[in-house]
């Protein structure tokens, strides 16, 4: 049986070199693999005026552009809306630069409006970025949130909030 020498170096990229000298000829294979995961959750506020908040009362869609994944929540009895968890793998990033970004809208889903209430029309633009940091982790930096204003000017916003109103209709 022949000598084998085998230098194995961390490339500084996520992934090893390995130089090999096989005495007598003959080959060694050596497979890498590597996996990474992060999260993130996106929330929301909801207020409503001339009336109580109930918990469960409107319900929020969160769509990833130009993906496949539409999640939904609801809002808690304080306005709070916390979609379920975002969870990226190093399918999200790119290898070469290690950076990845999803983009979703979150709106307010209003299936059958409700006498005496008027609705949130705004969309949200939610982006996330994301950084691989070739320690199978990602780091998820907090979104960044925009809508477009009525004048058709991008704005940025620090959190989504969707106000709804209630006018009781009649009277005694």
């Amino acid at each position: 049986v022949g000598g084998k020498d085998v230098t194995v170096k961390d490339n500084g990229d996520g992934s090893i070199g390995v130089q090999q000298e096989i005495e007598g000829g003959g080959a060694i294979l050596f497979e890498n693999s590597y996996a990474s995961t992060g999260s993130t959750v996106i929330q929301g506020t909801k207020s409503l005026t001339g009336r109580d908040l109930e918990d469960g009362q409107f319900e929020f869609v969160l769509k990833e552009v130009g993906g496949e994944l539409e999640l939904t929540a609801t809002n808690d009895a304080l306005g709070n809306v916390a979609f379920p968890t975002l969870v990226y793998t190093e399918d999200d990033v790119d290898p070469t630069t290690h950076k990845g970004e999803v983009t979703y809208q979150m709106r307010e889903r209003v299936t059958a409006p409700e006498s005496g209430y008027t609705y949130s029309e705004v969309v949200y633009t939610v982006k996330v970025s994301l950084t691989d940091n070739g320690d199978g982790s990602i780091t998820a930096a907090e979104p960044v949130i925009t809508y477009v204003d009525e004048e058709g000017v991008t704005q940025t916003v620090n959190e989504a909030l969707f106000e709804n109103a209630y006018n009781s209709e009649g009277g005694l």
